[in-house]
Order: C-alpha cells, then sequence, then structure tokens
C-alpha cells in the first residue's frame, strides 16, 4: 500500500495519523509550509520522518496562514503527485476542520483525488461537527512512535496538544469508543475498493 499524507504544517499529519502512518510501508508525505515563523527547523521535521520510518518527504515553503493565495500552484503539485505515486490511500486534515491552511489542502485535494480513497484526520482541537466513520486501532509501541516523532518539534513543545500524555490521552479516548486500548480516528471522504 503506498499512502499520501497530505500536512498544511509539519506535524499536522503526526498528529492526526502518526500511529498508522507508522505502521504502513510506503508513506509519501508533502508539507506545505515549514512554519519557519514559528520556529519550526528542517532538522525537526526531518527526524519526526525518520522516527516514523518516513523517507519520502517534501517540504514547500509556502507561507503559513496564507494557502489560500496558492491553491493553485498547490493543486498543480497534487495533481504532479498523483500522476507520479499513484497512492492507493490520501490522508488530508477532515473537512470539518476549521483552520483556514488545512482547508485549503483538503479542498484541492478533494479536486486532484477522485479516484483514490481519502481520509481525513481529525484534529479535535480545529474541528467541530465531524463524526469519524473509520477507526484504525493501535498497540502501545505505535502510540509511542508518534509521540517519539512529536517530540522532534521542540519548537512547538509550548502546545497543548503537543504534549505526549494528552497524546496518549486523545488515543486512548479514541480506542474507548470502539472497544480497544488505543486507536485513531478518520473521516472516510471517499473509498476505493
Amino acid at each position: 500500500m503506498i499512502a499520501l499524507a497530505l500536512s498544511a504544517h509539519p506535524d499536522d499529519s503526526e498528529l492526526g495519523a502518526g500511529g498508522m502512518l507508522s505502521k504502513i510501508d510506503t508513506v509519501v508525505h508533502y508539507i506545505f509550509t515549514q512554519c519557519v515563523d514559528t520556529g519550526v527547523t528542517g532538522k525537526e521535521i526531518e527526524n519526526a520522518q525518520k522516527a516514523l520510518n518516513i523517507t519520502d518527504y517534501h517540504v514547500y515553503n509556502y507561507t503559513n496562514k496564507e494557502l489560500y493565495k496558492t491553491s493553485a500552484q498547490i493543486r498543480q503539485v497534487l495533481e504532479k503527485a498523483r500522476d507520479n505515486i499513484n497512492p492507493d490511500m490520501v490522508l488530508v486534515p477532515c473537512r470539518g476542520d476549521t483552520h483556514q491552511d488545512h482547508q485549503t489542502v483538503t479542498s484541492e485535494a478533494l479536486k486532484v483525488f477522485k479516484k483514490n480513497t481519502i481520509l481525513g484526520y481529525i484534529l479535535p482541537w480545529n474541528t467541530y461537527i465531524v463524526e469519524p466513520t473509520m477507526f484504525y486501532r493501535l498497540t502501545d509501541r505505535e502510540v509511542g512512535r508518534k509521540i517519539a516523532s512529536l517530540r522532534y518539534y521542540k519548537s512547538q513543545s509550548n502546545k497543548l496538544y503537543m504534549n505526549a500524555s494528552r497524546i496518549r490521552g486523545w488515543a486512548s479516548y479514541v480506542g474507548w469508543k470502539i472497544g480497544v486500548d488505543y486507536a485513531e480516528e478518520f473521516e472516510v471522504i471517499r473509498m476505493v475498493v
């Protein structure tokens, strides 16, 4: 399986789907803004990807909080990715995400990946009115790998959602919904089987 993870910001996919990404053999990750304005470094991104065994990642330097201004360029990048990678699954922020950059990435992905499975990862602090329709079971080890990946974003460590106990608690809460220890939740936007 080839998964294409799309992130407006460096930590988005890791936060929403890091456990799942740690289990998939082939992951390609596109990050549309490095967020240098918030202190994220290339080394942080590199180390976070390595923690999840992601070796194929691409970072673009579009302006944080202004991705809507470059939606045409983002769509072109995604069209090339679709044609070159032909992913089985595309991971994007869910449609109920209120962050403007997340909305831009999802909107452009929906235009480009019409023949692919698309799952929306849920970031609860940015999201309202979304019903998770898919749950992905995680082991303690996979939650640990997700947390290890996110720890590399030292410049973001002051954010509540980057706290290891909150991340583990969130995975535990989602797991509780389906009767397992840990899980991640997704919105199935399109399922192609």
